[in-house]
């Protein structure tokens, strides 16, 4: 059996330019097929997980959003909430947590932050089927930079 090689991926903080606080932070990760992974807290306290197409691939379809698994662990592809990802030309977007009082109570979290590989299965807009991975290692240093050392993520 072959594994894709996800050595390539390694995360990264950035401030972000789109967003009215300017004290933003973006984590992310782009694997070796060039797709990427941002998350992000807005401004609200929410945390934001977007997936990204790589170049050249049309757009997502429009019927089922991706479905995202950490290691071994349940396939998902809704926010936290159960509400449905939102969609963008090439992207989807999930809510996976929301800072309360300086905490946060998200499984999903959790695992981005501790877990080994990311897996994205997804149908693109003329039917075809992909699937793609994250190394999740060095995740978890790129996440507390987003969420800010004094938030706690505890596992639900």
């Amino acid at each position: 059996m072959m594994f894709p090689d996800i050595s390539f991926a390694q995360w990264s903080t950035v401030n972000s330019p789109d967003t009215a606080s300017p004290d933003n932070i973006i984590a992310y990760s782009e694997n070796s097929e060039g797709y990427r992974l941002e998350i992000n807290k807005d401004i609200d306290g929410a945390i934001r997980s977007r997936f990204i197409l790589k170049t050249g691939l049309i757009s997502l379809s429009e019927d089922i959003c991706p479905t995202y698994q950490i290691d071994s662990g349940m396939a998902r592809n809704t926010s936290i909430d159960n509400t449905p990802c939102i969609f963008a030309e090439n992207q989807s977007e999930y809510i996976i947590g929301k800072i309360i009082n300086n905490r946060i109570d998200s499984t999903i979290l959790v695992g981005l932050m501790n877990g080994i590989t990311l897996t994205f299965r997804f149908r693109l807009q003329n039917g075809d089927y992909r699937e793609t991975n994250f190394s999740l290692s060095g995740s978890k240093r790129s996440l507390t930079n987003v969420l800010g050392a004094q938030v706690t993520v505890n596992e639900i």
